[in-house]
């Protein structure tokens, strides 16, 4: 090989390091910044939100009677991490469940143990059970845990507020999301 050959060579092996070592470094840093001091991920932790087990949630929706959001996610997910503080973190979104809903996290890799309907399933299973393939996906549920419908994905405060007005006022028993969304004057995202 002419010596030309071998510095360009030796530089693109250089320059692929350095974009393996630049990738590893934001892995280890987006993986601790999901962690609290405690150890915990900070997806528990959205300050004005007071988030129940879905047993709890159940038992509570019993007797409120307002319906149930479960908020599936995992540690890893960037998009999670983005609803829990664009989403979750906004006053308006944070009054709507507060005074409607249920609130629920569930993750998705979990091995934690909770007793729903039948028997005592791991968040894992129960995610699986409702057929949850991505992350993050909003479950509603009616107040006695029946689902009413599965949204997959980050959406902004805006239109979270207008998916939750559709579920909690029933309009999903009347018209389309995409009939509601329109006539709220909602962007399809």
């Amino acid at each position: 090989m002419s010596d030309s050959r071998n510095k360009l060579l030796i530089v693109s092996i250089q320059n692929s390091a350095l974009i393996v070592a630049a990738a590893l470094l934001t892995i280890t840093s987006l993986k601790s910044s999901a962690l609290s001091v405690t150890g915990q991920p900070l997806n528990y932790r959205v300050e004005g939100i007071e988030w129940k087990t879905l047993p709890d949630a159940v038992a509570a929706a019993q007797s409120s009677q307002k319906k149930i959001m479960v908020d599936v996610f995992t540690d890893w997910c960037f998009w999670c991490k983005k609803m829990d503080t664009s989403v979750y973190g906004d006053m308006e979104v944070q009054k709507y469940l507060a005074d409607h809903f249920e609130l629920v996290k569930l993750n998705a890799e979990s091995e934690s143990k909770h007793i729903f309907r039948d028997g005592n399933y791991s968040e894992r299973q129960i995610a699986g059970a409702f057929e949850v393939d991505g992350y993050p996906t909003t479950l509603f549920l009616s107040s006695d845990a029946q689902m009413i419908t599965a949204v997959p994905g980050y959406l902004e405060p805006k239109t979270f507020l207008a998916v939750l007005e559709f579920i909690h006022d029933e309009h999903y028993k009347s018209m389309s999301w995409q009939d509601f969304s329109r006539k709220k004057g909602i962007e399809q995202q």
